[in-house]
């Protein structure tokens, strides 16, 4: 799965835009493939469950594997069609399609329930974290902390989650 992916170049579009990101997004979004799928519900993942840092490995068609900083295995799930499992409560799902994240392994500890996410919102947060984090991060802490939280409202995220996802960018770096 690595090299350049669909998901890289819908990316691309969502820089090159100088309309609005998230109407755009919301157009794409019915592009991504499953792979495309597998790296963007992993990338939430890790960041929703997965320790602050860590390693990500996926495996085509579904499976997640977030690790921590020293590879030894946390968490294990698959992205699934929601439709092909009515007895599965996802622990994360995606608003607008029937796809959703089931564990198949996390510790009683990792467990909170129904999330749901729109993934319109986070294409546009992973434009954001690649094309703007590294530049805000050399700001002033003032001005970094406001343009973090500047992103995070444009894509309806809190702080906190924007910044887990920003962390986990380098985990998917190498599928993009």
């Amino acid at each position: 799965m690595q090299g350049a992916t669909n998901l890289s170049v819908v990316v691309d579009e969502l820089w090159r835009c100088s309309s609005d990101r998230l109407e755009l997004a919301r157009t794409v979004v019915k592009r991504l493939t499953t792979d495309d799928w597998l790296i963007l519900t992993g990338w939430d993942f890790a960041a929703t469950f997965g320790p602050i840092s860590g390693s990500l490995t996926l495996i085509r068609p579904q499976l997640i594997l977030v690790s921590d900083d020293w590879n030894r295995p946390l968490y294990k799930a698959s992205l699934i069609r929601l439709d092909n499992f009515p007895n599965y409560s996802p622990l994360i799902s995606y608003s607008g399609t029937n796809l959703g994240v089931i564990a198949d392994w996390l510790p009683p500890a990792g467990r909170s329930g129904d999330v749901n996410r729109d993934p319109a919102m986070l294409l546009v947060a992973l434009q954001f974290i690649r094309d703007h984090m590294d530049s805000t991060l050399l700001s002033p802490k003032a001005l970094r902390l406001s343009r973090i939280s500047s992103f995070a409202d444009h894509c309806s995220l809190d702080d906190d989650y924007f910044r887990r996802l920003a962390s986990w960018l380098s985990a998917i770096t190498p599928y993009l």
